[in-house]
């Protein structure tokens, strides 16, 4: 994609729903050579965050932007990191990146965040919304779409939607959701990713290639009138709480508690995700909404404190703090052998 040139820096918005992979595919942009020198803000729902860890070996320019949403409760956090970053790339007390890159929360409502970001005179006179990717799950998104708001206002805000785990998915459910997001928004060109193989270089092709970029949606275009309440931006009754475990812990011990979590909750139980200190070192584990687990390790160059060690964990229904409640205490029964050797976790490759 060839920015116009402007004094303005470019801004890039990856959204999508909760596990729908915008990490995934982020991590490698950032070894891209059209984003080698971006800036990113990554905005996690909970009070500890993990995508910067995920993130750390491939880009040096990461800010973390936490325990709140940017399209309501950390509105003003958005606005005041980008005015921050500005000034600190003016006078070359941060690096003078290129591109932002902005990774919402899996809940966000781009809409918002791009009225708030124009609402803001130094934003809107420093920085140029050029663009608005979405993700959507090809084997789990089709089952969330009717239930959650969120997804159905990130696909009608996209620019560019991102159909991922196209490796898993079966033919047919990737044509079931080539149908339905055509009719959610015919604007927006459909691409494929496989654990994140989708080239940055085909999304910003694709970007130049529509006529909207990231225009700014008002809420009338989509059937909305009026103001958007914070309260009505998300779907009713999500919440996230956090389970510290200062470690180090037993990785099979708390895969088993995870699997039993979800087969206790299933579908009340969105995401749990997170930090953890083990005998072989840190790793990273990540519940989808469909009960997938992905573990992994950290990416080299990042840090973290015994403070963040632990796990995340997002519900929609039943509040999250009874889920850690729940599972501290199946970290606590003794290890069932015959557990540990069902459902492999896939391993992620950092």
């Amino acid at each position: 994609m060839t920015v116009a040139k402007t004094s303005k820096i470019p801004l890039l918005l990856l959204t999508g729903f909760l596990g729908s992979g915008k990490t995934t595919l982020l991590r490698n942009w950032l070894k891209s050579p059209e984003f080698r020198d971006a800036m990113v803000i990554v905005n996690e729902l909970g009070e500890i965050g993990l995508d910067h860890h995920l993130l750390a070996g491939a880009s040096e320019t990461t800010v973390l932007l936490e325990n709140g949403c940017a399209c309501c409760t950390a509105a003003e956090g958005l606005t005041e990191t980008l005015e921050r970053l500005f000034w600190d790339r003016l006078h070359r007390k941060a690096p003078r990146f290129s591109w932002m890159l902005i990774e919402t929360t899996g809940i966000a409502d781009p809409r918002s965040i791009l009225g708030n970001l124009r609402d803001s005179a130094l934003v809107a006179e420093r920085f140029e919304a050029v663009g608005v990717v979405t993700t959507f799950d090809a084997v789990e998104g089709m089952r969330l779409l009717p239930q959650f708001m969120e997804i159905r206002a990130q696909l009608a805000a996209a620019s560019v939607i991102v159909i991922t785990r196209a490796d898993t998915a079966t033919a047919s459910e990737i044509e079931a959701a080539r149908s339905t997001l055509a009719e959610v928004n015919r604007a927006a060109p459909l691409l494929l990713s496989a654990q994140g193989d989708l080239p940055a270089a085909a999304v910003l092709t694709a970007l130049q290639a529509t006529s909207s970029g990231a225009r700014l949606i008002r809420p009338a275009e989509i059937g909305m009138s009026g103001e958007i309440e914070a309260h009505d931006r998300h779907t009713p009754g999500v919440s996230s709480d956090f389970l510290h475990l200062p470690g180090p812990v037993i990785l099979d011990d708390l895969l088993q508690a995870l699997r039993a979590l979800h087969a206790d909750w299933d579908r009340p139980l969105l995401r749990a995700k997170g930090l953890v200190r083990t005998a072989n070192g840190l790793r990273t584990l990540q519940l989808s909404p469909g009960g997938a687990i992905e573990a992994g390790r950290p990416a080299p160059g990042g840090s973290a404190d015994v403070e963040s060690f632990g796990l995340t964990i997002i519900t929609q229904g039943r509040p999250a703090s009874r889920a850690t409640e729940e599972l501290a205490a199946l970290l606590a029964r003794p290890a069932s052998e015959e557990a540990e050797r069902q459902a492999p976790v896939r391993e992620l490759v950092t």
